[in-house]
């Protein structure tokens, strides 16, 4: 079954354009509250309103970025929803992050994202190339940047130190400390006032990472949680539904979603 059947019949498609990021395209969102790593850009791309819902109140948009870890939930209502996932090892993440940290979510103008129209359409209806699609994610990334000031430098001693984690999420904070030349509590305060995101997210971060590939080989869910180094499935279950709203098992369910990667 090719993505047009897919997207006629309900079924999302999400396309990993490798550690930067994914487009997720469709309407079968997580019900509730969710707390997510990334930052999210969304976008609807029929110029119908979609809502996003903080626990209390829901605020229409036609787009809308939001910060790492802000509770929110998505309403698409006719929405043809485009959704853009800015993840914390992409290098734009840092600049994206530490600017949403006072804002939370911050209203974008859909007019940037016009003469893309065509194009993210076709995400819908077509079996678009993952090529195109990452395309397409930089392009709309680029949109983003182009409204805000200019991207500082990352801290050397931070690019390090995210290096270090991605290659072994496991690894302890005091060998991670004495590597930097820093203290716990000195590296846990650069991390943060410099990536947008604490130390502790960007590790569980790494480890739903772990987790997601592991899924995508169709591994069991108890393996899934040993290799990302949960305690056992029911954690790791808890935590994913934390983070997406739904279980590992909706999560990658081909009748709902199809994973478009490498």
């Amino acid at each position: 079954m090719d993505t047009s059947e897919r997207s006629a019949r309900g079924c999302d498609i999400v396309y990993c354009v490798g550690r930067r990021g994914s487009l997720r395209v469709g309407s079968n969102v997580a019900k509730g509250v969710t707390l997510r790593h990334p930052v999210v850009i969304l976008l609807s791309v029929n110029d119908s309103p979609f809502g996003l819902f903080d626990g209390s109140y829901t605020r229409l948009f036609k787009a809308a970025m939001l910060g790492p870890m802000v509770p929110h939930g998505v309403v698409p209502n006719d929405a043809q929803m485009l959704i853009i996932n800015v993840l914390p090892d992409a290098p734009a993440f840092p600049h994206l992050a530490l600017w949403l940290s006072s804002r939370g979510v911050h209203p974008l103008d859909p007019l940037i994202f016009s003469d893309m129209r065509d194009d993210l359409s076709a995400l819908f209806a077509n079996n678009c190339p993952l090529h195109k699609a990452a395309d397409l994610y930089d392009q709309s990334l680029q949109k983003v940047l182009d409204e805000l000031p200019a991207m500082p430098a990352l801290d050397l001693r931070v690019s390090a130190l995210m290096k270090m984690i991605a290659a072994d999420p496991f690894a302890p904070v005091g060998t991670l400390a004495s590597t930097c030349g820093m203290s716990v509590t000195g590296m846990s305060r650069l991390f943060s006032r410099s990536v947008g995101l604490s130390m502790r997210s960007y590790r569980l971060w790494q480890k739903s990472a772990v987790a997601w590939c592991s899924m995508l080989q169709g591994k069991e869910l108890t393996a899934v949680a040993h290799n990302a180094g949960f305690t056992d499935a029911a954690h790791f279950s808890r935590e994913w539904r934390r983070w997406y709203g739904k279980t590992p098992s909706e999560s990658r369910n081909p009748e709902r979603v199809q994973v478009v990667f490498r």
